[in-house]
């Protein structure tokens, strides 16, 4: 069996600049994730862990990792 691959989308400062939404980079990210492979998603947004986890619900993923340190989030999902 092959090693897992993990991919990182930080969004720390993503509403800060002009262009895609964090929850349209999240979208973006979830769609290109193949079988087998993980998304690590950094963020200090709190609104931001709640959109993460309904995306990936919807999306049919699971998140495997949930990590909250004062304002720092990290979720992975497979």
């Amino acid at each position: 069996m092959g090693a897992e691959s993990t991919s990182t989308l930080d969004l720390h400062g993503a509403e800060d600049h002009c262009g895609d939404s964090a929850a349209a980079m999240v979208r973006q990210a979830l769609d290109g994730l193949a079988i087998g492979e993980e998304l690590q998603v950094l963020t200090d947004v709190a609104e931001h862990a709640f959109m993460i986890r309904a995306l990936t619900a919807r999306s049919g993923r699971a998140v495997v990792m949930d990590e909250v340190h004062g304002s720092e989030c990290r979720l992975v999902i497979r």
